[in-house]
């Protein structure tokens, strides 16, 4: 299993915006650390005027990236951990 900023490692040869975004992500040093929701990761963005074609591309890059078996997501309040 990996966070969401190891696993953005490994798209870095994209040669698409999810690609472009890896870049960006890795090389940016106040990318938000450890467990960040796409909402937290989005403001990021947003604050450092990221244009909406970056905001689309974490959209795409995050959705992508919980469906991957590598996934550690937040833990989320249900039945078994409330």
């Amino acid at each position: 299993m990996s966070g969401f900023k190891a696993w953005l490692r490994t798209q870095v040869r994209r040669e698409d915006k999810v690609g472009d975004l890896s870049r960006d992500a890795i090389q940016d040093r106040c990318w938000p650390r450890g467990r960040a929701s796409l909402q937290h990761l989005e403001r990021h963005l947003e604050k450092h005027g990221a244009i909406p074609e970056a905001i689309e591309a974490l959209n795409v890059v995050f959705s992508e990236w919980e469906n991957s078996p590598h996934a550690i997501l937040p833990k989320t309040k249900g039945p078994r951990n409330e």
